[in-house]
């Protein structure tokens, strides 16, 4: 009889971890969800420990054993950078060597990796991704990775939830002060997180540990009523994010077109974001080609698993 070979992609965040076990034609075959595995938050250790509890589960489930897994691709947030990928692995097979079988090889990359496989299945291309953070992220002709932003909110992820949701505080701010009209935005952020003066305001933020992201949300829903305040938050951030793009794209050999994907909450909502996004592109940068992504993110893990398994 002949053996069958499947593949694990894995999904790792700061808030769940999921991992997919499918065949080699990408049918996937059991699905299961474990705690957060955010190497910055977590550490390696307990990365490792919740990876391998759910890939574990994943063949469990499926009655598979796992050194039928061909290869495990692990892609979670805080790993963009070799050195943590190395430490990262190191803390897997450290584990793993304990187990009676185990996975025949892993690859561990940033979750930014896997985002790109969803994007453009392997090929050259671009993605923005803008959720919590923002980050230009892509493969360059030559297959070489390169990237701009992904600073993080101390430096600065332009045109994030974050950075939509800090010039909303920081409106809600002036607004205080006195200092700039309170408008129907200043309602919303009111009524949602009961910011009515310095010291809630203060409070909320650095007792509470309120995160910018979360007043991303109301700014959207504020521009929707035609907020002036909101709206100007909104084509601020916008060009933000379109100007990182824009020195982003010099860093790739592309000939002519550039294919872009979105790629993250923000930029994928269902609200005025991407739209002004995308007008700003086609004015400023030309030859950009905004493109679906190939895969649902999900699926870009397995993708590139598949894709590795069959180039070895």
């Amino acid at each position: 009889m002949t053996e069958k070979f499947y593949v694990i992609g894995v999904d790792g965040g700061g808030t769940s971890t999921v991992a997919r076990l499918a065949d080699l034609q990408g049918n996937v075959i059991s699905i299961v969800k474990a705690g957060p595995s955010n190497l910055s938050t977590s550490g390696p250790e307990k990365c490792a420990e919740t990876l391998t509890g759910a890939i574990t589960d994943a063949c469990s489930e499926a009655s598979i054993a796992l050194d039928s897994v061909q290869i495990v691709v692990y892609g979670t947030a805080g790993a963009g950078r070799k050195a943590d990928q190395d430490r990262l692995r190191d803390a897997i097979l450290s584990l793993w060597n304990s187990l009676p079988k185990q996975p025949r090889n892993l690859h561990v990359i940033g979750d930014a990796d896997i985002a790109l496989e969803s994007a453009h299945g392997g090929d050259p291309g671009i993605i923005i991704i803008a959720g919590t953070g923002s980050i230009i992220y892509g493969r360059d002709t030559d297959g070489s990775i390169k990237r701009s932003g992904g600073w993080g909110p101390v430096i600065g992820d332009p045109g994030s939830g974050t950075a939509i949701g800090l010039r909303a505080l920081r409106y809600a701010a002036s607004t205080l002060d006195g200092c700039v009209e309170a408008t129907y935005l200043m309602k919303l952020i009111a009524e949602t997180t009961g910011i009515t003066s310095q010291e809630s305001l203060i409070n909320k933020v650095y007792r509470e540990k309120y995160h910018p992201s979360e007043a991303a949300p109301l700014v959207f829903q504020a521009a929707a009523r035609n907020d002036k305040n909101a709206l100007d938050i909104i084509n601020e951030s916008a060009r933000e994010l379109v100007e990182m793009l824009r020195c982003g794209v010099k860093k790739f050999s592309f000939d002519s077109v550039v294919p872009v994907a979105y790629i993250g909450g923000v930029l994928q909502s269902d609200t005025v974001y991407p739209e002004i996004v995308s007008d700003l592109i086609r004015q400023h940068i030309p030859d950009v080609d905004i493109r679906k992504p190939k895969f649902k993110p999900e699926e870009g893990a397995i993708a590139m698993a598949i894709r590795l398994f069959r180039e070895n």
